[in-house]
C-alpha cells in the first residue's frame, strides 16, 4: 500500500482561519499607523506655516503680514515650498489654499490661524477632522460630525479636541 503525503482539508482550513484572524487584527493597526503618519505630515507643514508667519512678522508689521497685496498670499511670500498645488477660489474655505493628496492647508481671514483639513478621496467638503494652528504657536485637532474609526482625533492623539504640538 502506497502512502500519499500532503495536507488534509481540515489542516488547510485551520491555516486559512489563522491567517484571517491575524489579518483582522493587523489591518486596523496598519490603518491607524498610516493615519498617524499623515497627521504628522500635516502638523509639520502647519508648523512650517506658523514659522513663516513669524518670519513675516519679524520683517514687516502685523498689518502688512495680515493684509498682503491683492493676489499675494502668505504662501507666496514663504521662503519654503510646500508640497502640493496652490489654488485660488471657491474650492478652498478662504480665497487661497495649498492642496496635497491628503490635506488642504489654508489661512483663515484673520491670518492668525492656519488650518489643515483632512481630505479623503478628493472630497474637500466632508473632511473627518482638521488641525488648527495659531500664530502664538499652539495647535489643536478637531473632529467634524463624520469622524469615525481611524479618522478622528481620539485615535490620532488620544482625546477629542486634543492639543497637538
Amino acid at each position: 500500500m502506497q502512502k500519499t503525503t500532503g495536507f488534509t482539508l481540515i489542516e488547510l482550513l485551520v491555516v486559512v482561519l489563522i491567517i484571517g484572524i491575524l489579518a483582522a487584527v493587523a489591518v486596523p493597526q496598519y490603518q491607524k499607523a498610516v493615519e498617524k503618519s499623515r497627521a504628522s505630515e500635516a502638523r509639520l507643514i502647519l508648523k512650517t506655516i506658523q514659522e513663516q508667519y513669524q518670519l513675516c512678522l519679524l520683517s514687516k508689521t502685523e498689518d502688512e503680514c495680515n493684509s498682503l497685496t491683492p493676489g499675494e498670499t502668505l504662501f507666496d511670500t514663504m521662503d519654503v515650498e510646500l508640497p502640493g498645488t496652490v489654488e485660488y477660489g471657491e474650492d478652498c474655505l478662504d480665497d487661497v489654499c495649498v492642496k496635497t493628496k491628503d490635506w488642504e492647508f489654508g489661512v483663515r481671514d484673520d491670518r492668525g490661524m492656519f488650518y489643515a483639513n483632512r481630505v479623503i478621496n478628493g472630497d474637500q467638503e466632508n473632511y473627518p477632522y482638521n488641525f488648527e494652528a495659531y500664530a502664538n504657536g499652539s495647535s489643536a485637532c478637531y473632529n467634524t460630525s463624520n469622524a469615525t474609526g481611524v479618522y478622528d482625533c481620539k485615535t490620532i492623539c488620544g482625546s477629542d479636541g486634543c492639543t497637538v504640538n
